[in-house]
């Protein structure tokens, strides 16, 4: 019975989570208020609570929740054996498909917004980046371990902005030409980093 009971709260989180992600996505974060996530999710603000907490819980919940495949996919390639190819799979995926506009982004964008005066937020975001462009910076000195790991975090921020502002830019109707071009120069800064530390790689 407890394995029941649990396996609700589970959903109820999880689809309250999911609903106030979409409420925050359509009307930025400080529209998402309360009562209209409530009324989303056909639930009631104290159920809310119930299963999510307060406000701040549930903002940090939403944050997890659409950036956490990010920071998955940043650690796998960290975690592969074979650098040189994890290299090339990472600039497929910074400039692929997972990383084009999609609704993810109004979310994040209006989280990023919001912690502009938001000072606890704003900790929880960086620190997530941060997460994300250390496991990165960690891949590619696996490709080139005489490289600093200022280097290469330089190297990992860089991509990160590069592949974050295609990707905003890619719901404007510039050409795919642009795109390309991103990821080409991409390419080009991987395998300097690399040739500079004195190891041979090809994305």
């Amino acid at each position: 019975m407890e394995m029941g009971r649990r396996s609700l709260v589970d959903e109820r989180r999880a689809q309250i989570i999911e609903e106030a992600a979409k409420t925050i996505g359509r009307y930025g974060l400080e529209g998402a208020t309360q009562e209209r996530i409530a009324e989303d999710c056909g639930l009631s603000r104290s159920h809310i609570r119930h299963y999510v907490g307060n406000r701040d819980s549930l903002i940090e919940a939403v944050w997890d929740y659409v950036i956490t495949p990010y920071v998955q996919a940043a650690e796998d390639f960290r975690d592969r054996a074979d650098p040189t190819a994890t290299l090339a799979e990472m600039i497929d995926y910074l400039f692929g498909p997972e990383m084009e506009h999609n609704d993810d982004d109004a979310v994040i964008n209006a989280l990023t917004t919001g912690a502009m005066k938001d000072a606890s937020l704003r900790d929880r975001l960086y620190g997530t980046q941060v997460r994300i462009e250390e496991a990165m910076a960690q891949t590619l000195r696996k490709a080139a371990p005489d490289a600093t790991l200022e280097r290469a975090t330089d190297v990992a921020y860089t991509l990160l902005s590069v592949a974050i502002g295609s990707s905003s830019l890619s719901a404007l109707p510039f050409p795919a030409s642009r795109r390309l071009a991103a990821r080409r120069y991409a390419e080009i800064l991987i395998d300097t980093f690399v040739q500079e530390s004195g190891a041979v790689v090809s994305t």
